[in-house]
C-alpha cells in the first residue's frame, strides 16, 4: 500500500521556500544597513583628510607661522563635527551638514556656523588672555554674544574656567590669575545678560592639539576614534533583534502555513472531484461535497500553520537549508502515517522498510545537496551515499520502534556498501562522518519546548478563521492523532 505524500510533499517546499525568503529579506535588510554604516564612516573620514590635505601647505591658512594655529582649530572643529554627523546618519550628504563655512567672510565677526548660529572662534594661550578676547569683541560687536551667537574656546580652557567658577582649586593657575577669571566671566555675563556658558563654549580640542606641529596627528586620532566607533554600531546592527528570527515572523510563516495548507488542499480537492466527472464551474458539487472540501481544506489549514512554524524553527534557529528544513516536515508525516499502517498490519515489514525509503529518499538527498554542496563525490559512492542517510534519516524519526524494526533497517543500510571496495568504503565512511549531524538536526526540528509556541500560535490562527473547537489541533497528542489519520 503506497502512501500519497505528493501534496504534502509539494505544500512543505512550498513553506520552506517562503521562510527562505523571509530569512533572505532580512538578511538582505541587515547588509544594506551595514553597507549604509559604512558609507557613513567613508563621508566621515572624507571630512577629516580634506584638513589634512590643507595642512600640507600652511600657506592655506591666515597669519604668522605661530598664529596660524587659530584658523586651524576652527578647520578642525567644523570637520569633527560633520565627521560625526555623517558617522550618526544624521545626514549623507557634504551639503547637509550643520556646521559650515559657507556665506562666512574670512574676516567677519563669526568664523562659522553651527545650525546656522554665528559662532566665533578664540583660541589664546593663557586661560586671562582668552577671555580677554572674547571681551574685546563682545565690545568690537554689541550684538555678539547677546543675539544667540557664541564663542568657542580650547576645551582645556574650559574646563579650568568652569572650576574656577565653581570654586575649585585649578593646579598651577596663581591666585590673581584666578580672581582676574572670575572678573572676567562677570563681565562676559554682565554684557551678554546670559550665563557664561551660554555665551562660551567649549570646542572640540585643546589649545595643545591645533597647533601646526600636532594638527596632522590630532585628526589621526580622530579617525582612529571614527572607525572604532563605527565598528561599535557595525557590531549593534548585527545584533538588533529585528534582524533576527522572532516569533512574530514565525506566526507570520504559519499564517503562510495555513494559506498554502489549504490552498493545496482546496485544489487537489476539485481536482479529484473533476476527475470522478463532478466539475465545479457547471455547477455540479452537491452540498455533501461542499462540506467535505471545506473539513477537508481546514484540517489542512491546521496542519500547514504547524508545518509553517516548524519550518521556520528549523531555518532560522537549527542553521537548516530551507529545502531541508521542509524535506525534515515531508518525511516525518510520511514515516508517521506509514508506521501506523504497519502496526496494523496493514504493511509488511519488508513493504514498511521499502515504503519509507521511498519517503525519505528525497528528504536525505535534498538534506546531502543543501549541505555538501559542489563537493565531489565519485558515481559509484552516491547510491550508496544516499540509500545510507537516507537508512540513518529513517531510523532517526523511528527511534521508538522495537528492535526488530531498527534491526531490519540497519541491514537494509549494510546491503548498500557491500559492493563497494575499500577505497570507496573509505571515502563513504569519512562523507558519513562529516555529515551525521543531519540526524541530530531532525531530532531539533521536532522538540516539544521549541515548538511549543509555534502550536498555540497555530491554534490561535484556526480560531481567526473560524475552525470549529473541535477540529482545532491544541496539543502535541492531537497533532500526532492527526498524523496518524
Amino acid at each position: 500500500m503506497a502512501v500519497n505524500n505528493k501534496n504534502s510533499a509539494v505544500q512543505d517546499q512550498v513553506l520552506a521556500a517562503l521562510t527562505q525568503q523571509m530569512e533572505d529579506v532580512r538578511l538582505q535588510a541587515m547588509n544594506s544597513a551595514l553597507n549604509d554604516q559604512d558609507k557613513a564612516l567613508a563621508l566621515a573620514l572624507e571630512q577629516i583628510e580634506a584638513v589634512k590635505e590643507e595642512l600640507k601647505d600652511p600657506t592655506n591658512f591666515l597669519g604668522r607661522m605661530d598664529t596660524k594655529h587659530g584658523e586651524v582649530a576652527e578647520k578642525i572643529e567644523i570637520a569633527i563635527r560633520n565627521a560625526r554627523e555623517a558617522l550618526n546618519q544624521d545626514v549623507t550628504s557634504a551639503t547637509d551638514f550643520s556646521a559650515t563655512f559657507d556665506g562666512v567672510g574670512r574676516t567677519a565677526p563669526e568664523d562659522y556656523l553651527i545650525d546656522g548660529i554665528e559662532v566665533q572662534s578664540k583660541f589664546i594661550n593663557g586661560i586671562n588672555n582668552n577671555l580677554k578676547h572674547v571681551l574685546d569683541h563682545m565690545e568690537k560687536y554689541d550684538q555678539f554674544g547677546r543675539d544667540g551667537s557664541y564663542y568657542h574656546i580650547p576645551k582645556d580652557t574650559h574646563e579650568q574656567i568652569q572650576k574656577i567658577i565653581d570654586g575649585e582649586s585649578v593646579e598651577g593657575i596663581k591666585s590673581s590669575t584666578i580672581e582676574a577669571v572670575k572678573e572676567k566671566v562677570r563681565q562676559i555675563e554682565e554684557l551678554s545678560g546670559k550665563p557664561f556658558t551660554d555665551v562660551v563654549q567649549a570646542g572640540e580640542s585643546t589649545y595643545d592639539e591645533v597647533q601646526l606641529y600636532k594638527a596632522d596627528g590630532t585628526l589621526d586620532e580622530h579617525s582612529e576614534e571614527l572607525k572604532s566607533d563605527n565598528q561599535d554600531k557595525l557590531e549593534d546592527i548585527k545584533a538588533d533583534d529585528s534582524y533576527k528570527a522572532s516569533l512574530e515572523e514565525a506566526g507570520k510563516a504559519a499564517l503562510a502555513g495555513a494559506a498554502v495548507g489549504a490552498g493545496i488542499s482546496f485544489v487537489s480537492c476539485v481536482y479529484q472531484k473533476h476527475k470522478n466527472g463532478k466539475n465545479l464551474f457547471k455547477g455540479e458539487f452537491t452540498k455533501s461535497d461542499w462540506k467535505e472540501l471545506g473539513i477537508d481544506t481546514g484540517k489542512a489549514a491546521l496542519i500547514g500553520g504547524v508545518s509553517g512554524g516548524v519550518l521556520y524553527g528549523l531555518t532560522n534557529y537549527a542553521g537548516m537549508a530551507a529545502p531541508f528544513a521542509g524535506a525534515v516536515v515531508t518525511a516525518a508525516k510520511s514515516m508517521a502515517s506509514l508506521s501506523l499502517q504497519y502496526k496494523e498490519g496493514k504493511l509488511t515489514l519488508d513493504e514498511f522498510i521499502d515504503l519509507s525509503f521511498v519517503s525519505c529518499g528525497e528528504s536525505a538527498t535534498v538534506g546531502l545537496a543543501s549541505m555538501i554542496g559542489q563537493t565531489l563525490i565519485p558515481i559509484p559512492i552516491v547510491g550508496s551515499l544516499i540509500g545510507s542517510m537516507t537508512g540513518k534519516f529513517c531510523i532517526d524519526l523511528l527511534k521508538s520502534s522495537d528492535k526488530k524494526v531498527l534491526d531490519a533497517f540497519n541491514k537494509r543500510i549494510n546491503e548498500f556498501t557491500d559492493n563497494l571496495n575499500a577505497q570507496e568504503k573509505k571515502m563513504l565512511h569519512e562523507i558519513e562522518t562529516r555529515y551525521i549531524h543531519l540526524a541530530n538536526i531532525t531530532t531539533a526540528a521536532f522538540n516539544f519546548e521549541n515548538n511549543e509556541t509555534l502550536l498555540n500560535l497555530s491554534v490561535q490562527l484556526a480560531r481567526e478563521h473560524n475552525v470549529p473547537e473541535e477540529l482545532i489541533i491544541k496539543s502535541t497528542s492531537e497533532l500526532d492523532d492527526f498524523m496518524m489519520m
